[in-house]
């Protein structure tokens, strides 16, 4: 029988509330991030502010949780990908 590769994340929700100029954009998204609780929250401040186009976001952490992914079946159409790509100029 064939082993079957796993990996379990640690994942975290947060809400953020960044401010731009015509009013507050709000949202809630998962992050997954094996790192450090501080470096969660910088990381996401990074993906707020990035996704907002805001410089100003505050962060708050909901939720942590354990994510388990398993692999499971490759299909044929995974083998058209590149190991690694070189960019030509």
């Amino acid at each position: 029988m064939e082993e079957k590769t796993k990996t379990s994340l640690t994942t975290y929700t947060y809400l953020y509330n960044c401010q731009r100029w015509y009013g507050v954009v709000t949202g809630v998204r998962n992050l997954a991030h094996n790192g450090k609780e501080e470096d969660v929250i910088k990381t996401a401040t990074d993906i707020a502010e990035t996704l907002t186009g805001s410089q100003t976001c505050e962060v708050s952490l909901l939720q942590k949780f354990q994510m388990s992914v398993q692999l499971s079946e490759p299909y044929p159409a995974l083998v058209q990908f590149p190991l690694s790509t070189t960019e030509t100029k």
